[in-house]
């Protein structure tokens, strides 16, 4: 029997790639993929309805955006379709109410299925209660290339041009990402942590054959699309943990 997986990550470091390995392995990923852009020319793989339902899920645990005496406040707030930006601290334990799950309940049963969701991050503990026989991938990437990528997605894409985001709150949030995968997910179940710069040779593509038991297609990545370098510095604190989910590969 295949296991359904679940495929997360802070968004801009390799979550669609992942995705894109098993896009003719059998599951089923979704009805409404968004469209390839230019910083997804291959495709996002992403439902959006799983979005959809993430989306709501995190709401509450985050301020609102106000306007006062004409000014606008709360700007690096995001709002609906920008909660893959979400700073959330790793203390909350994010849950579900009851019509979300029902949603979540019908999501899973078109089994087996791959989800792909950076918001997976913080939302994964409801989705895995109405889908235990499930694997988790987590990706992630070089913290100073994420940031860069971020900040020109949220300079060059349409929907979040009313969203601001600082290079430190953008370390934030890469931050805060990987301590709920790691603090809050990663004690349970099987994990396959994965390093962005090595999906591109053969060793690690064996390494997620093995672990999901299904076919991928391996003339998926292109290197080429690998092109964000970045030189903004690191701080102790990020460069800690990016040292631990480098030491979690398997």
């Amino acid at each position: 029997m295949m296991m359904n997986l679940f495929i997360l990550g802070c968004g801009r470091s390799g979550t669609s790639l992942v995705a894109g390995l098993f896009k003719d392995s059998g599951f089923f990923m979704g009805d409404s993929f968004y469209k390839n852009r230019e910083s997804n020319p291959l495709g996002f793989f992403e439902d959006r309805t799983i979005n959809s339902i993430n989306e709501e899920i995190i709401k509450p645990y985050l301020p609102n955006r106000y306007t006062f005496s004409n000014t606008n406040y709360g700007s690096d707030v995001p709002i609906e379709g920008q909660r893959w930006l979400a700073r959330i601290p790793v203390n909350f334990q994010i849950k579900a109410n009851e019509k979300q799950t029902e949603i979540i309940r019908k999501a899973v049963s078109n089994q087996p299925f791959c989800f792909k969701d950076p918001r997976f991050c913080y939302t994964l503990e409801p989705w895995r209660k109405e889908a235990p026989n499930s694997k988790y991938i987590c990706v992630f990437r070089k913290p100073s290339d994420v940031v860069e990528s971020i900040l020109k997605e949220v300079r060059e894409t349409p929907y979040l041009f009313d969203f601001s985001i600082s290079v430190e709150k953008a370390f934030e949030t890469w931050k805060l990402l990987y301590e709920h995968v790691i603090f809050n997910h990663a004690n349970k179940g099987e994990w396959l942590f994965l390093y962005y710069d090595y999906l591109f040779n053969n060793e690690t593509l064996n390494k997620i054959e093995t672990f999901s038991e299904v076919s991928i297609d391996r003339n998926f990545p292109q290197i080429e699309l690998n092109r964000t370098k970045s030189k903004l510095n690191v701080d102790k604190n990020i460069q800690e943990l990016f040292d631990n989910l480098m030491s979690m590969r398997t």
